[in-house]
């Protein structure tokens, strides 16, 4: 009998120790059942009581099987994922798979049997993704295209017809029964491969939070590795309840400079030079036009408090 591939659960905490709880309790079973299972939880410098909550959850002896790491410093989303890959590449070095959870995520039934299962049957697969889910059931998130000039537009325009003529270009790719490739996923739920990291190395920890894991697919895709977005792998993400920042339960009203600082990164390093001015240029005119659009048709924005004000002080500032 084939010994199953082992996989590292990375948990990064910040402010959200009830949520962890009920994480661990969603994958509680597979834990067990299945062997290989390690559960890495890093709280990443949480001001409030979320070390002592953690550490009473362990004592309690109901999730004996968790390694909980205390980060020094809050650096950050990437930086609290790499510590956990750290240890884990350390504590458990037959590591196939490291996959990183949200504590904002609900694991169903046989989600991580089947990203692993993904690996098996596409050796050019180096990331797999959940399909992630609503509380009701219905459908969140799935495969992604990489951002660029015409996507920027498209998903600021809000102009039916330009989403019809730039539909190829959708950040979002549209649900699929079956697994299919992408171009990133979800780092809510997002499996990855051993040998992605040994070559690319971790994520970069100058992503503060947000774009870092469109930025270690990008990375990834560039030497070679595929992503896939796993229907069958089933999360529930409560979107907005960890970083309060997106989602339907979000509280930050406004979008953080960090966010801005990533979407920057990100865009610098993969569309260079003129490139990276257009696809400003191009979410610039797209959030002029519905600026517009909506005050003369009395229309609610969508978007986050002084957003459109933010951005375009974020593009001045780096000209």
């Amino acid at each position: 009998m084939n010994t199953p591939p082992e996989v590292s659960i990375i948990v990064v905490n910040y402010k959200t120790a009830r949520l962890v709880a009920d994480l661990l309790q969603s994958i509680a079973l597979q834990v067990l059942s299945e062997a290989n299972i390690h559960v890495i939880v890093v709280d990443n410098a949480s001001p409030d009581n979320s070390w002592v909550e953690l550490q009473s959850m362990q004592a309690s002896h109901k999730y004996p099987w968790v390694h909980l790491i205390q980060a020094p410093h809050n650096r950050g989303f990437s930086a609290g994922n790499n510590v956990g890959i750290r240890y884990a590449q350390q504590k458990f070095p037959n590591t196939h798979f490291f996959h990183l959870l949200n504590p904002d995520t609900l694991v169903h039934a046989g989600a991580i049997r089947e990203l692993v299962q993904a690996f098996e049957q596409y050796p050019t697969v180096g990331i797999a993704g959940s399909r992630m889910e609503n509380p009701d059931g219905s459908f969140q998130t799935g495969g992604f295209r990489f951002p660029g000039i015409f996507s920027e537009l498209e998903e600021a325009i809000r102009f039916k017809w330009c989403t019809r003529l730039l539909a190829r270009w959708q950040i979002m790719l549209p649900d699929s029964a079956v697994s299919t490739y992408c171009d990133w996923v979800c780092g809510a739920s997002m499996m990855i491969r051993r040998e992605v990291i040994e070559e690319i190395g971790p994520f970069d920890e100058d992503f503060f939070l947000y774009f870092e894991e469109v930025d270690f697919c990008h990375r990834a895709a560039d030497v070679g590795w595929n992503c896939c977005y796993v229907p069958s792998s089933r999360v529930t993400h409560l979107e907005g309840q960890a970083t309060g920042v997106t989602g339907k339960q979000a509280t930050a009203k406004r979008r953080p400079k960090y966010w801005f600082n990533s979407r920057h990164r990100y865009m610098n390093r993969h569309l260079p030079g003129a490139a990276c001015a257009f696809a400003n240029l191009a979410r610039l005119v797209g959030l002029t036009s519905w600026e517009i659009r909506r005050r003369i048709q009395k229309k609610p924005s969508h978007l986050p408090e002084r957003f459109y004000q933010d951005f375009m002080m974020d593009i001045v500032e780096r000209i």
